[in-house]
């Protein structure tokens, strides 16, 4: 039997994801690593075809009926490691054609643009949507010039998976790691339970066709960002935690506490938009369930001004998480052109690095279209193991604004720079 011959199976997605998530990027990132790329490609291939057996949705794709259901359709199939080069889940594979050079020695910048709108990247969802396109791809990149290294790029599709699910799914590539089946099957509370963990005022704000248009037009319209990529400096964190922990309630800070309310302030956010995973927060969702199931806490001056009262609005849910001042939220026309800021944390407690037998991690980072920079945006993800770095993609402020006000170490530039830290 072909594959086209088992029968297909369809998931609708919620309405967040039918009109919301089909507009912005695939979710990727880019691993160096050290040793024999032929080796690697024949053990990560192998991985991805555990992952997929025990996750065929992966091996789907998005279907369109009417104006608004949007569906994830899949077969359930054993395949092979053939199956993951013939359906391009495994790149390359022959109908991709060949994937461009990269080097270690490349900067953040250029490697991102070397590999965007490649078959390494999955698409937007909106140019997935009833069209035979790929929302997995799990990529090998031999270093051009030392052939004892090479990258991963791993991408999936932001319709059908959150930043946890990603990771929970880069981590199933290691070698020595349990393959877990996740549900695809969606639980559509989601949307009413969103709006009030969220707040009724912040979740319309969010939703509102000002809201998108703002960020529509700075992705589309704005001007270039800068782009860099720093360590966190422990010493600075543990400062700010020593004078602002014993102010918030129940006496804590995070790390990420501290790098959130300095990187709004740097930016001077009128909106500062911090995601918030639902998972094992609100009770219906939980770490085995596919999908976005995420949100955002909703704040401006007042409410980010210090890492205790970031920390006091993660406190106060469920079931809303709540901001600490009443100020009011943009109006329609303030929404429109409003200076919006997110910091989002790709760092999570089942992934600390890529582990491929034979090899060694040298250098992880995430993937962006660097050209396409919707508003200001820091992405805190680990590099290394045991390390924590910021990359900011902003237009508000120059270089020398961050490293005054964020607790920032040595400059990340390229996985030779990184090699041996």
């Amino acid at each position: 039997m072909s594959i086209a011959d088992f029968p297909p199976i369809s998931q609708q997605l919620t309405v967040n994801e039918a009109k919301n998530m089909t507009l912005g990027p695939s979710i990727s990132t880019i691993t160096w690593m050290e040793g024999s790329p032929d080796n690697a490609s024949r053990l990560l291939c192998a991985r991805l075809r555990l992952i997929v057996n025990a996750n065929p949705w992966l091996t789907g794709r998005l279907t369109k009926v009417g104006k608004g259901k949007l569906f994830l359709t899949y077969r359930v199939v054993d395949y092979s490691d053939e199956d993951m080069l013939s359906s391009g889940l495994f790149n390359p594979h022959p109908t991709a054609g060949s994937l461009p050079d990269l080097s270690s020695s490349m900067d953040y910048v250029t490697l991102c643009k070397t590999v965007a709108k490649t078959s390494a990247e999955i698409k937007p969802g909106s140019a997935c949507i009833n069209k035979n396109q790929p929302l997995t791809a799990l990529s090998v990149f031999p270093d051009s010039v030392n052939p004892n290294k090479f990258a991963v790029m791993f991408s999936l599709s932001h319709v059908v998976v959150d930043g946890f699910n990603y990771y929970q799914l880069l981590g199933m590539l290691n070698t020595d790691s349990p393959i877990l089946t996740l549900s695809p099957v969606r639980k559509h509370q989601i949307i009413d339970q969103a709006e009030i963990a969220m707040g009724p005022e912040a979740y319309a704000y969010a939703m509102s066709g000002a809201t998108i248009c703002n960020v529509v037009c700075g992705m589309m319209c704005g001007k270039k960002a800068i782009i860099k990529s720093y360590e966190v400096d422990d010493r600075k964190v543990d400062e700010e935690k020593g004078k602002f922990g014993a102010k918030a309630k129940g006496g804590y800070i995070s790390t990420n506490d501290v790098i959130s309310s300095s990187f709004a302030n740097a930016v001077s956010a009128r909106v500062f938009w911090m995601p918030l995973n639902y998972r094992n927060r609100l009770p219906d969702f939980t770490d085995a369930d596919a999908g976005n199931y995420e949100g955002v806490i909703t704040m401006g001056p007042g409410d980010y001004d210090s890492p205790d009262l970031i920390r006091n609005s993660l406190n106060s849910g469920p079931p809303t998480f709540k901001r600490e001042t009443s100020n009011p939220l943009p109006s329609t026309m303030e929404a429109m052109r409003c200076r919006i800021a997110m910091l989002t944390n790709w760092t999570f407690p089942f992934f600390e690095e890529l582990s491929v037998v034979g090899c060694t991690q040298i250098l992880h980072l995430p993937h962006s279209d660097v050209s396409m920079v919707p508003f200001d945006v820091g992405v805190v993800y680990r590099p290394k193991k045991g390390k924590l770095a910021v990359t900011y993609f902003v237009r508000s402020i120059d270089e020398s604004g961050l490293v005054k006000e964020c607790p920032l170490g040595a400059e990340v530039k390229s996985a030779d720079q990184y090699e041996g830290k």
